[in-house]
C-alpha cells in the first residue's frame, strides 16, 4: 500500500477523533491538560499523516519534524489521559 493511502487513513482517523474524544474524561479539567484532552489524538494522527506525506513526496527534511510532534501531541495525550482518569 503506498504512503499516501496511509497518510488518507491517517487523516480519516485524525477527523474521526475531531468527532469522539474521552469528554467524560475532561469533567473538572481544563487548561493545558483539556486542551490535550481535546486536541492531543487527532493531532497525533494528523501530523503521523503529514509525515506519511512527507516522505512519500521525498521531503525528508519534514519527516522527522513531524513525526517527533506526532509523538509528543500522543504522549501529551496519554500522559493527560491517565492524570484525569
Amino acid at each position: 500500500m503506498p504512503l499516501v493511502a496511509y497518510a488518507g487513513l491517517a487523516f480519516v482517523i485524525a477527523a474521526v477523533w475531531v468527532v469522539v474524544w474521552p469528554s467524560d474524561k475532561a469533567a473538572g479539567v481544563d487548561g493545558p491538560m483539556w486542551f490535550a484532552l481535546r486536541w492531543g489524538h487527532a493531532a497525533a494522527w494528523g501530523f503521523l499523516g503529514l509525515a506519511l506525506l512527507a516522505r512519500a513526496f521525498r521531503a525528508d527534511r519534514l519527516t522527522r519534524p513531524f513525526g517527533l510532534v506526532a509523538g509528543a501531541a500522543y504522549v501529551a495525550f496519554v500522559v493527560s489521559l491517565i492524570g484525569a482518569g
